[in-house]
């Protein structure tokens, strides 16, 4: 289980934490959240995400995940399907892969100043009602001595595009 990779509060100046209970099976929820390639269509707050080798170089659509990649993703924040506001680009180091149940990424290029870590879990969970569904639990912590100074509205921004982009999640694995 990846409890060991739960960001920590004391940690980290900004730790954001948002959950959502998907009413679908944890696979089709893991199939949907790494179809990279279809963020375009429903992800409000990652507008696009590519997958990259060690080396960044893009990875061919539909090459699994793993522990050692690099994603760079273009950001909303504020988070919003309207493609004419610009978005930001980051790209982050994939730490740790569990296909199916978690995973997590983060920057630590110069960690005393700026870091960031976040962690994708999912759980399987008994659904109000009956039936098996899944817990999708996103944790984002921004860390060192710019994290600290993080603006209050880019944290408001964060945490709004990691709430829609669960509810998106949501919507999209219980409607297809």
């Amino acid at each position: 289980m990846a409890h060991h990779l739960i960001p920590v509060e004391s940690d980290w100046p900004i730790l954001i934490r948002e959950s959502v209970t998907i009413a679908a099976p944890r696979d089709k929820v893991w199939d949907v959240f790494t179809d990279f390639t279809a963020y375009p269509e429903w992800n409000p707050h990652w507008r696009s995400c590519t997958l990259l080798d060690a080396k960044k170089n893009p990875l061919l659509a539909g090459t699994p995940i793993a522990t050692g990649h690099h994603l760079q993703l273009k950001i909303h924040l504020p988070p919003t399907l309207e493609d004419s506001v610009p978005t930001r680009t980051i790209t982050e180091l994939l730490s740790d892969v569990s296909l199916g149940s978690y995973i997590s990424w983060g920057a630590r290029r110069m960690p005393f100043l700026f870091r960031t870590s976040r962690l994708y879990l999912l759980t399987d969970v008994e659904l109000e009602g009956g039936g098996q569904g899944t817990k999708m639990e996103a944790f984002s912590a921004v860390g060192g001595v710019l994290g600290a100074l993080f603006p209050a509205r880019m944290q408001w921004d964060l945490r709004m595009g990691i709430k829609e982009m669960n509810e998106a999640l949501k919507t999209r694995c219980e409607q297809t």
